[in-house]
């Protein structure tokens, strides 16, 4: 640990808890598709563009959160990660069409924007060199933890109304916000006294677009997560 004021295992954890919390709601709305679909009059096509505003939240968001991150720090950037989050699904439990529900969705991508470079620059900041990969492949366990409590809404959803579902969701998420106040640090705004400039940030943007490897491997990882995301899009509407 780089710093000991504060408990490394807390903060793992919470970064984890970040991670799960944050899959748990674009998740759960793919698990619950066959009772979402029809319960807002939405076509196939309709549900595939919620998954589509989804991920053109974290694209427009990944840019900005970054440099969110950068400008007040990881705890209150994941804060607000959290709190975006949070309303999304408060939008969808409220949501009465199509609309309503694609703007939830893009609103759960934005919150989930956040979530990336908050928690990874929490590992570069907290854990020594020695340790990072480690921590990195700890916290990234929330993502796959969040997955399996999403994958039982739809089991729960014989109990529970899916819109119940996503505001208990809501609220889980509003709670893993506020833990995430311990991650704060009380003397220090963020790092805006060394955070980039406007120009060099696109400037670094634009050298990485003229890098033929980081190409290659960006467009690699786009075209598997189209097939990824069509694939968990689809399987539980028309799996009978």
């Amino acid at each position: 640990m780089t710093d000991g004021a504060k408990s490394w295992q807390a903060r793992l954890t919470l970064l984890t808890m970040a991670h799960a919390l944050g899959s748990l709601h674009s998740i759960s709305v793919l698990a619950l598709a066959p009772i979402i679909r029809p319960e807002l009059d939405l076509s196939f096509a309709q549900f595939g563009l919620l998954m589509t505003a989804y991920s053109t939240g974290q694209v427009t968001g990944a840019i900005p959160s970054g440099m969110l991150v950068d400008r007040v720090g990881v705890g209150r950037a994941l804060i607000a990660s959290h709190f975006i989050l949070a309303l999304g699904g408060a939008i969808l439990y409220a949501a009465t069409g199509f609309a309503m529900a694609l703007f939830a969705l893009l609103m759960m991508g934005w919150g989930y924007s956040i979530m990336n470079p908050g928690t990874a620059r929490g590992v570069l900041e907290w854990f020594p060199q020695s340790r990072r990969a480690t921590a990195m492949g700890v916290k990234q366990t929330g993502v796959p933890i969040g997955g399996v409590v999403a994958a039982g809404t739809l089991a729960v959803a014989v109990w529970i109304d899916w819109r119940d579902i996503m505001l208990i969701i809501s609220v889980a998420t509003m709670v893993g916000g506020v833990l995430c106040f311990y991650l704060v640090e009380p003397n220090l705004r963020g790092d805006s006294a060394e955070a980039p400039q406007k120009s060099s940030v696109f400037s670094g943007i634009v050298k990485l677009a003229k890098d033929r490897n980081f190409l290659m491997l960006a467009s690699s990882c786009g075209i598997f997560n189209v097939g990824q995301y069509n694939f968990f899009t689809y399987l539980t509407l028309f799996m009978r």
